[in-house]
């Protein structure tokens, strides 16, 4: 199977290597996920783990993993309602403090561990386009596709 462009996780940058895709009663490609929950617990996983600046659509992802709202963010991390919805389009950008707090805070609401220290330096690189591969060919067991 050829790559598929996870665009439903509202990601720009993911792709399903070696997945199951079908085609639904119009002809259009559609893939088959088994275990969502684990496929995106994955994603938000190398996102948070990533040493790169979180961009806007991942604070959103890793914030409705957690299931909270922007108010209940920005209550946690003791800024507006408001600056999260900017943060997330990416019209401002996320102080690295807060980012590293809210790394922190999602890593520990979704069981993934990382260590504090090393959270402050993943805000300070900045790179560009990056893409997320997720070998979906053994489902429900994805893995990280380097």
């Amino acid at each position: 199977m050829q790559d598929y462009h996870y665009t439903e996780s509202g990601l720009s940058h993911v792709y399903l290597v070696g997945g199951k895709i079908l085609r639904d009663d119009d002809g259009e490609k559609v893939v088959y996920i088994r275990s969502l929950n684990r496929l995106h617990r994955l994603i938000a996983k190398i996102i948070l783990t990533a040493k790169r600046k979180l961009a806007g659509e991942e604070v959103r992802f890793v914030r409705t993993e957690q299931g909270l709202t922007q108010a209940e963010l920005a209550r946690l991390l003791h800024c507006k309602p408001l600056t999260v919805g900017r943060w997330e389009r990416d019209e401002i950008p996320m102080p690295p403090t807060a980012e590293a707090l809210f790394r922190k805070l999602a890593c520990e609401q979704l069981g993934i561990k990382i260590a504090m220290r090393t959270l402050n330096d993943y805000s300070e690189i900045k790179t560009d386009k990056y893409e997320i591969r997720v070998d979906a060919s053994n489902a429900p067991h994805y893995k990280h596709a380097a």
